[in-house]
């Protein structure tokens, strides 16, 4: 890894898989059209499907696995680190999970959602906790889950424990344009951050999610944006050098009333 930036791609992967093979596939896919050595995010559930809940149990895997296992052999050929969205078996218990897996293979970190949408995921998924920030070459990445953007605080913790990255995978319903529009970027403003943000697009079951994936520096600058819900991915190289600047410039969240 570099330490001096991190390419990074995000992709909206289409239609949701219905089998294993299909999951793996997908990511095959999308790795290979990724940056080599860098990142490519997927969007939350991504490897499971969001809209059926009897597909998200079928498709659910355990850390310990033989999916997961076939799915860290391919990024460790492919080269590429991989974040995204899968619901985790453990125990008799499901979570809407994000696992960051680097380029060698090697499970890097894993987030169990928080907070939870609405009753649909609820009644699907166990809530999780808080996880580490990951460190990726010359970043450190804080991982969310979609809702988890709309609270200042959760993105803010992972900060104040030391994200400069914040990865959100995410299945934004098509209603909420302002979270692509205006949470996102704000987020990125306020916490001197990177966000990166993966959103699924189209229908799913009785969903249909935004897409308007995008990568948006810590000034709020659009460095990649896939519009609408077609299907692609686009990527940026994000800047250490940049970081340190913006932060030495914003010295904001050193001013001990900030934080949370």
């Amino acid at each position: 890894m570099s330490l001096t930036r991190l390419d990074v791609a995000i992709c909206q992967p289409g239609p949701p898989p219905n089998t294993p093979e299909e999951a793996l596939s997908l990511v095959r896919r999308w790795l290979e059209k990724g940056p080599k050595g860098g990142l490519l995010v997927m969007p939350e559930l991504a490897l499971c499907g969001y809209g059926d809940a009897q597909r998200t149990r079928q498709l659910a895997a355990p850390l310990d696995g033989s999916f997961i296992t076939s799915l860290r052999q391919i990024v460790r050929e492919a080269g590429t680190g991989l974040v995204a969205g899968f619901a985790e078996k453990s125990a008799n218990v499901l979570y809407n999970a994000v696992l960051a897996i680097d380029e060698t293979g090697e499970i890097a970190g894993i987030y169990r959602k928080v907070n939870l949408w609405g009753e649909h995921e609820k009644g699907l998924f166990t809530v999780g906790a808080p996880s580490p920030p990951i460190r990726w070459g010359a970043f450190t990445l804080g991982l969310l889950v979609c809702h988890d953007l709309d609270f200042p605080e959760t993105a803010r913790d992972l900060v104040r424990r030391g994200a400069d990255v914040l990865v959100a995978a995410s299945a934004t319903n098509h209603r909420y344009g302002l979270v692509a529009e205006k949470v996102v970027p704000t987020r990125a403003y306020e916490n001197v951050s990177y966000i990166v943000y993966a959103d699924a697009a189209g229908p799913d079951g009785d969903f249909h999610f935004l897409g308007e994936s995008r990568i948006v520096a810590p000034d709020t600058s659009l460095l990649a944006r896939l519009p609408g819900q077609a299907p692609g991915i686009t990527q940026a190289r994000l800047s250490a050098a940049t970081l340190a600047d913006m932060r030495q410039r914003h010295p904001y969240l050193q001013n001990p009333t900030s934080g949370c």
